[in-house]
């Protein structure tokens, strides 16, 4: 319970809320304005370079449109307008932002788009944490997150790997919080007749194409339906994968009801080794058996329903035997329970006041 204390939270998000990805922060934010903080969301603004090269996350231009607007959780939505990326910005559009809607100098900052970090952003809040999501190894977004790392007060990371791999240099409070999921959204009865597999997220460099066309020809009677929005398919795909695009968060859950099987086909990319997916609680909240490539972080969790694979081949030779069993995973539907967005948001709000 808030008590008198400053009741302002902002989050500095690599992803906005009016796309087709729903992430970590989207769900913390949610909960936390539940409990009665002031809660923003700013994410990765939208630059004049973005417009002039095409650019851009899907919708971003469109939500930046927006400006400031409250969702129906009450948490604050805003996409920045800048000249530049935020790679190549100062702090000064951040800073403007935070004062235009009332959130400079808020008690609490969560960062997880270390590219937003330019400057000293303890100017612009009380306490400062860094939550990261994913393995930045080099480039400018490593770089940026060690400056923040030399600041942040504290640091929350979604994945042990995720952690563990942190150029720390100096002792802070850190700790892992997992991705989570929204349990009662994704809890569904399964529909009549299900059959085959599901995928749901991004189809881009962290995507095995290879693996689900050997699924797919593994079992090729049962439909293997991929959401998610792609720039481009390999042609040879086998009849039975499903290309269906963007589908809204609000038709995943039933998208997952008509499937027996969520499929985490993961490239060999090096930032999937530290990804917390979000998809795998969600696969089975939905009652779902779980097919994945092996990951550190997926391993670990040894989950009940969960069959993990180091080769495309060994893949399609697991799921040929999962898609055929009847039922629901019940075990790995408690094990879901668990992982709620709710107590991930107790979680992530007992180490902020600890600061």
């Amino acid at each position: 319970m808030v008590g008198e204390m400053d009741k302002r939270i902002v989050f500095i998000s690599h992803t906005h809320a009016g796309g087709f990805f729903k992430v970590g922060s989207h769900h913390l934010a949610r909960e936390l304005s539940i409990r009665g903080y002031n809660v923003a969301h700013i994410s990765t603004p939208f630059s004049t370079a973005h417009a002039v090269l095409g650019k851009g996350a899907d919708g971003r231009e469109a939500q930046s449109l927006l400006g400031a607007l409250r969702d129906e959780h009450g948490v604050l939505q805003l996409v920045p307008r800048t000249m530049l990326p935020a790679r190549l910005s100062t702090s000064r559009y951040l800073k403007n932002a935070l004062g235009d809607i009332g959130f400079l100098g808020a008690r609490f900052m969560l960062v997880d788009q270390p590219l937003m970090s330019a400057g000293p952003l303890t100017r612009f809040a009380d306490t400062v944490v860094y939550r990261p999501t994913d393995l930045y190894l080099d480039g400018a977004a490593a770089a940026k997150q060690r400056a923040l790392l030399r600041l942040a007060s504290g640091v929350i990371a979604t994945s042990d790997e995720v952690l563990q791999a942190l150029p720390l240099d100096r002792q802070i409070p850190r700790m892992t919080i997992e991705n989570g999921v929204e349990f009662g959204r994704f809890a569904v009865s399964p529909a009549a007749g299900r059959s085959g597999a599901v995928y749901v997220g991004a189809l881009d460099d962290r995507f095995d194409w290879d693996a689900v066309r050997q699924f797919a020809l593994a079992a090729p009677d049962a439909p293997v339906r991929l959401a998610g929005p792609v720039d481009s398919a390999p042609s040879d795909l086998p009849p039975n994968v499903a290309l269906l695009g963007s589908v809204p968060y609000s038709e995943v859950p039933s998208l997952l009801a008509q499937a027996r099987v969520g499929l985490l086909p993961l490239s060999d990319s090096p930032s999937n080794r530290g990804r917390s997916p979000m998809k795998l609680f969600e696969y089975l909240a939905a009652g779902l058996l779980v097919v994945s490539k092996e990951t550190p972080v997926i391993a670990a969790r040894n989950l009940p329903g969960v069959k993990t694979y180091r080769t495309a081949e060994e893949g399609a030779r697991i799921y040929a035997t999962e898609h055929r069993r009847d039922g629901t995973n019940a075990a790995g539907v408690e094990a879901a329970r668990l992982q709620d967005w709710s107590a991930k948001a107790d979680a992530v709000e007992k180490f902020c006041l600890s600061l």
